[in-house]
């Protein structure tokens, strides 16, 4: 493919570089030892850009290098055009490839439970591409608490989306968590003290009930701080099934507090990769049912009926 005449008429790149390190540097010098070149490259290129602008791009001095508005023309134009040339590549590494499937999910979910389930999914679907963040590119499928009926016209409910109080097991020796009430003995680790208290109204525990809590907008912090034994937490035990496997975390109260919107998955019935998108959203349903089987089947969340959890 041929250059068009704009770029044949244009300097090269290496050359402007060569000018803008003399310029900013203030020396022919400093430019050809930042860019690894001999003293004689860097010169013999601003003198070339010099001759094929017939303009001089320095105001030669003792010692000095002070550029000429020329030079300042150039340069501004070299810096905006990098940036430029720097955010289409950055944007093209990013592209997926054209028969990939993007899906983009719940920041929550991301972290809990699907960071734990990537080698799976990436094994039964190579081409899928995973994302936190509403992106400008086409969505084959989005997973979310979000309404998005309006955007998509298909989605099938994942699971239902509930609370329930974890904490390290050292709390639970040290406390002695008989009634939800009592769980004020201990800090409460949130993102947000209204999910503590609605908690508490629906065991009819008074919302007012003074607390002590720990504010951690990240729901990663929030179950590292509870399995260090700084409090009690309120998460989806989904999000928490290594820690709650492993012995890390324990369940506080059996109580859990149900959330008014599930987790959906969501996508455009007329996508020409439907199939393709039917079988994703097969994975999830599955995959997230084998989740809560492994909860309820957790000696950490006996006698809890996770059943209660999952849609129907």
């Amino acid at each position: 493919m041929e250059s068009s005449p704009t770029i044949q008429k244009l300097p090269s790149l290496a050359a402007l570089s060569h000018l803008e390190a003399a310029c900013r540097l203030g020396s022919v010098t400093q430019a050809a030892k930042e860019l690894g070149v001999s003293h004689a490259a860097v010169s013999q290129a601003i003198t070339g850009l010099e001759t094929r602008f017939g303009k001089l791009l320095n105001r030669r001095g003792k010692g000095d290098w002070r550029p000429t508005p020329a030079a300042k023309a150039l340069i501004a134009g070299y810096l905006r055009a990098t940036s430029t040339l720097a955010r289409s590549v950055a944007s093209a590494e990013s592209e997926p490839a054209e028969n990939s499937f993007r899906i983009r999910v719940d920041q929550a979910f991301a972290n809990g439970w699907l960071s734990h389930h990537t080698a799976s999914l990436i094994a039964e679907f190579p081409n899928v591409v995973v994302g936190a963040r509403e992106t400008h590119g086409p969505e084959s499928l989005v997973i979310s608490r979000s309404d998005l009926s309006r955007k998509f016209s298909a989605s099938a409910e994942l699971f239902r989306d509930v609370l329930m109080p974890v904490c390290a097991p050292t709390l639970l020796d040290r406390f002695a968590f008989n009634s939800p009430a009592d769980l004020v003995q201990a800090p409460l680790i949130c993102g947000n003290a209204i999910y503590w208290r609605n908690w508490f109204e629906a065991t009819g525990v008074d919302p007012d009930i003074k607390m002590r809590t720990i504010i951690m907008s990240e729901q990663s912090l929030r179950i590292r701080c509870a399995t260090q034994g700084l409090g009690i937490t309120l998460i989806n035990p989904v999000f928490a099934l290594p820690e709650l496997e492993s012995g890390a975390l324990a369940i506080a109260s059996q109580t859990m507090l149900p959330r008014p919107s599930p987790y959906r998955a969501y996508w455009r019935s007329e996508d020409e990769n439907l199939p393709e998108i039917r079988r994703l959203v097969d994975w999830f349903y599955r995959v997230t049912r084998g989740t809560f089987t492994s909860l309820a089947a957790s000696a950490a969340c006996q006698p809890v009926l996770m059943t209660s959890a999952i849609a129907a």
